[in-house]
């Protein structure tokens, strides 16, 4: 029947830091090194710097059978999970994570690549902007209800929530500004709400869409 050994023989990233639920590409291989081959999955971990921290687990990929001499690579996408503590960490490969097959070597099961930091970091969403009424003609006032959701793990300061009145779905310099407020701070998983008066010159006024910016 020959012998198996897998062997993780490469795993790497161009990311060196990210935030919690952020992705990211890993370049991993595994080649069959003896005389028999297999199949098996490759899992890819976030290995903490902190002995007392769990090992976070990125995702896994399956590959086909092996020939011996052959090896399988493929670039990952993988996304941090959202549970992850904020530090430094090691990247890492483990082929046969559960340890299912019997091998030569299990030594080279494992492999580890550069340092990946995580951090805590605001994420900020334009979540909702309506008019609360419809502009009439000799009516340029109306109060406009904006929303601003921070979807990130750490706290936003002096958020700027600028409205504009644009053709299109895409602010540039040929929008109108109309008004601006800010936020003072905006914790992990809050929204924030405002009904904003503004005023529009509507003297020669074409179709338009009310916009956000942050």
């Amino acid at each position: 029947p020959g012998v198996l050994d897998l062997a993780v023989t490469a795993v790497s990233s161009t990311t060196t830091a990210l935030g919690k639920g952020k992705s990211l590409t890993v370049l991993n291989t595994v080649c069959s090194q003896a005389s028999a081959g297999s199949g098996s999955s490759v899992e890819l971990q976030l290995l903490p710097l902190d002995p007392l921290q769990p090992t976070v687990v990125l995702g896994s990929r399956s590959f086909g059978y092996l020939l011996p001499g052959t090896c399988s690579s493929e670039n990952t996408v993988v996304t941090v999970p959202g549970s992850a503590t904020a530090g430094t960490y090691t990247l890492r490969a483990v082929v046969d994570p559960k340890g299912l097959l019997a091998e030569s070597n299990e030594s080279n099961n494992t492999l580890n690549g550069g340092s990946i930091t995580v951090r805590d970091y605001p994420d900020l969403v334009a979540a909702q902007i309506l008019s609360a009424s419809t502009v009439a003609i000799g009516n340029d006032a109306f109060s406009l209800q904006n929303t601003v959701s921070n979807t990130g793990s750490a706290t936003a300061s002096s958020v700027s929530v600028k409205l504009y009145l644009s053709a299109d779905a895409v602010i540039d310099t040929t929008d109108k500004l109309l008004t601006s407020r800010t936020i003072s701070s905006l914790a992990p998983g809050a929204s924030n709400a405002a009904n904003t008066l503004v005023k529009i010159d509507i003297k020669n006024l074409s179709r338009a869409e009310l916009a956000m910016e942050l």
